[in-house]
């Protein structure tokens, strides 16, 4: 087994000492196994929730680490809002299909960045894979030490953020070397089979989970209600550009009804 592979079974034993499997493959909802948490690594779950009896009812995305084991387990306290993240999206789609050259020229502006990178990389897989480990084991302890109440939140955050900018590094090193794109006129084809679907997904009147995991690779969220909606198409080419960073992305693009994110 690599160092990866050995750093994720230790996170998973750890995951089941809580009795809770953070990577269930679901997928009865519209964000089910595509939402995780950059703290704990906990996918996101749904919840439903009225104000008064014959009010509007709400639908929202929380940590599921937090929401299950309580709020010693994770700081991530955004809640995000299903309605208003899935409208973002679609404009985003709409945008991809009115913009074609534009979105093109783009995702092969950043082809040729990564090409470029990945010539001019020195390091070896297996090197990145075990500064890797050794990186999120360290993430993990303090991530221990914040649930017994060693430190308190903002002493995780300081001592969190700069690893979660290390494991990003790293990240984005690691998939300069296994990006599965690495030619020219598989890059053409992937870019006209990305279209053609995300024009699919728009002329159905309900965009269903299915749907938005063949164009959408992962969406990560942070404490401070930072969102990143990362393409598959730029993930495939070794990119970690996300397409969404915020929420204040969102709330351009989208009418404004209640705070896209809250606390809880």
């Amino acid at each position: 087994m690599n160092y990866f592979g050995r750093a994720q079974c230790l996170l998973e034993q750890r995951s089941n000492e809580f009795k809770l499997n953070n990577k269930r493959e679901k997928t009865e909802y519209v964000f089910s196994t595509l939402i995780y948490c950059k703290h704990c690594g906990y996918s996101f779950r749904r919840i439903r929730r009225k104000y008064t009896e014959d009010g509007k009812e709400y639908i929202r995305w929380v940590c599921s680490g937090r929401n299950s084991m309580g709020v010693g387990a994770c700081p991530n306290t955004t809640v995000i809002d299903e309605e208003e993240l899935l409208n973002a999206i679609k404009e985003y789609l709409k945008s991809i299909i009115s913009n074609k050259k534009n979105f093109m020229k783009a995702v092969e502006k950043e082809f040729e960045k990564i090409t470029k990178l990945r010539e001019n990389n020195e390091r070896s897989e297996e090197s990145l894979l075990q500064e890797i480990e050794k990186v999120t084991v360290k993430k993990q302890k303090y991530m221990e030490m914040f649930q017994n109440e060693v430190i308190n939140i903002q002493e995780l955050k300081k001592y969190t953020n700069p690893l979660n900018e290390d494991i990003a590094r790293l990240e984005r090193e690691l998939k300069l070397i296994t990006s599965e794109i690495k030619e020219k006129d598989v890059l053409e084809k992937e870019l006209s089979k990305t279209i053609s679907t995300v024009d699919d997904i728009l002329n159905n009147k309900t965009i269903t989970n299915a749907m938005l995991k063949t164009i959408i690779d992962v969406i990560e969220v942070d404490s401070d209600s930072n969102v990143e909606v990362r393409l598959k198409l730029l993930n495939e080419i070794g990119s970690t550009l996300a397409i969404i960073t915020n929420f204040n992305d969102i709330n351009s693009t989208v009418p404004k009804s209640n705070n896209c994110t809250q606390r809880c």
